[in-house]
Order: structure tokens, then sequence, then C-alpha cells
């Protein structure tokens, strides 16, 4: 075994927390947060709240600036936080057969054949469309906090 394959004590002090930090926020994967939030928007797109997904794209929106999200990730997870989450929420609805005036209605307007999928399709990009329209505000707003002008320090009074 040659010396680089070695642990040396440096590297595994650099592997054990600091003192006082949250031994628990290491443990947790890095994924489980975005579930997470998609589960609560499922059940909030399961409860008619229909702007969740935007809330979740905010939230993603300072996520992604203080970790540093590219664009891949950002809509990777764009993607799960809008139509897939809203998926459990619509497909019971849409096999149930209560979208089949609904979907000839949609198809109508939009000037498209009557497909039976047409409102499942544009009711998931409506959710995506949240998501984006959230992480945008979310992103500023991270933007705006790191960049905040800080109060300079009051020196002490000479009395």
């Amino acid at each position: 075994m040659t010396t680089s394959t070695r642990s040396s004590p440096d590297r595994a002090a650099d592997r054990d927390p600091a003192p006082g930090a949250a031994s628990w926020a290491r443990r947790v994967p890095r994924w489980a947060p975005g579930v997470l939030g998609a589960a609560a928007v499922a059940v909030g797109a399961a409860l008619g709240q229909w702007y969740a997904p935007a809330l979740a794209g905010a939230v993603l929106g300072v996520v992604a600036g203080v970790r540093g999200f590219g664009f891949l990730r950002t809509a990777v997870w764009a993607v799960v936080l809008g139509p897939l989450a809203w998926v459990p929420a619509l497909l019971p609805w849409y096999l149930a057969g209560a979208a089949v005036t609904t979907d000839r209605t949609a198809a109508a307007l939009a000037g498209v054949p009557d497909l039976g999928v047409t409102t499942l399709t544009l009711t998931l990009l409506v959710a995506l469309v949240q998501v984006l329209v959230g992480v945008w505000p979310g992103r500023a707003a991270h933007g705006l906090l790191r960049h905040a002008p800080r109060r300079p320090r009051q020196p002490p009074d000479p009395e």
C-alpha cells in the first residue's frame, strides 16, 4: 500500500462533523428534500391547492441559488416538483372518466383533435410552468439576500 492510498489523520478529521454541527443534516440524502417537496405538492393537488407547484418552485429557486444548481439540475427538479407531483392526484380522476367532456372541450378550444389525453397533458404543462415561474423569484430572492448591504459596525463610545 502506498502512502497516497492510506488515509491520513488529517483526512479523517475532515470527514468528522465539526463540533456543534448538526450531524443529522449530513446523514439526510441530497434527494430527500426534493421528494418531500414533491409529496407536499401532490397532497396539495389532491386537496385542490393548485398553486402548490409555484410555492415549491420558489423554494427550489432559493435552494438552487444556495447550492449552486445549474440549469439541468434545476430543470430536473422542476419536472419532479411540477408534473410528476401532480400525476398521483390527476390519474384517478382521469381513469374514472371524469376528463372525457373536459377533454373534448379543451381540445376544441385548443384547435387540436380529441386524443383523450389533451386535458391531462395541458394540466401537467401548467404545473411545469408554475414551478418555473416560481423558480424565477426564488433565484432573485437568493441573489438579493446574498448581496444585501450589511450595516457597518459602530465603534464603541469613548466614554
